[in-house]
């Protein structure tokens, strides 16, 4: 620390860059009381903002080539694990925190093409958020990560007050969903009921997690999904 001290004493003013942590006012989305940042016992504080953070120490890591391999990761210090097919993840709700109109409900647009599940009620929250966050319950990480892995840039964050299904919380940062191709996939599933066949033939209408069905005819294992609808800007107004 002695060295440490010198060295440090020996630094002109003119080549030391002083920099802020970037930070917002937590809401009540964020575990605050109210929307002035007050969090019990604490009183108002700030939280700071994990993607400018990152960017901000990011000249400071190293090099993604001479990081040991680990067995992999989700960017959060946290092990990664196999992914799930998306009909088996549940998400309960797209918040919208950008102040982009309508990007709540384009969104689960495209995630419902892409054949996740849940009621995806959009909402809208306080606009400014920055990074872009996946909520879960306990024991639904794995869901989380394989949500995440189709949103470049997004954190899965444990959050004890959801009961059921994910929480989507749609920061500035977000830029679309993309289509993974290497989500598991279920099995071909028969729908319920009769098939109606015809002197020209029939069949059973069935289908797949990354295809849509067509009467009379069955998706091929294996055939590609069809591509999530692009998220395009929209104004700036408030609604979800």
């Amino acid at each position: 620390m002695i060295k440490l001290a010198q060295r440090l004493s020996a630094v002109g003013g003119g080549k030391v860059t002083f920099v802020t942590i970037p930070t917002f006012v937590p809401t009540k989305s964020d575990g605050a009381i109210n929307d002035k940042g007050e969090i019990l016992p604490h009183g108002q504080v700030l939280f700071y903002d994990r993607a400018g953070l990152a960017a901000l120490l990011a000249p400071l890591r190293p090099a993604a080539d001479d990081i040991p391999a680990s067995g992999g990761g989700s960017g959060d210090g946290t092990t990664s694990q196999p992914l799930l097919p998306p009909g088996q993840v549940t998400i309960a709700e797209v918040r919208n925190k950008t102040g982009r109109s309508g990007l709540a409900a384009q969104t689960t647009g495209a995630l419902n093409a892409l054949g996740f599940a849940g009621s995806m009620k959009t909402t809208t929250g306080p606009a400014g958020q920055v990074m872009t966050e996946i909520r879960y319950p306990a024991g639904q990480e794995k869901a989380a990560q394989t949500l995440s892995s189709m949103i470049t840039g997004s954190q899965t964050i444990e959050d004890p007050t959801i009961s059921r299904g994910l929480v989507l919380v749609l920061g500035t940062s977000f830029t679309g969903v993309t289509d993974a191709p290497d989500l598991p996939t279920q099995p071909l599933t028969a729908l319920r009921g009769t098939a109606a066949g015809s002197a020209g033939g029939g069949g059973t209408t069935a289908t797949r997690a990354t295809g849509s069905a067509v009467p009379g005819s069955a998706t091929a294992p294996g055939a590609p999904a069809s591509a999530a609808p692009p998220v395009a800007p929209a104004n700036t107004s408030c609604t979800p």
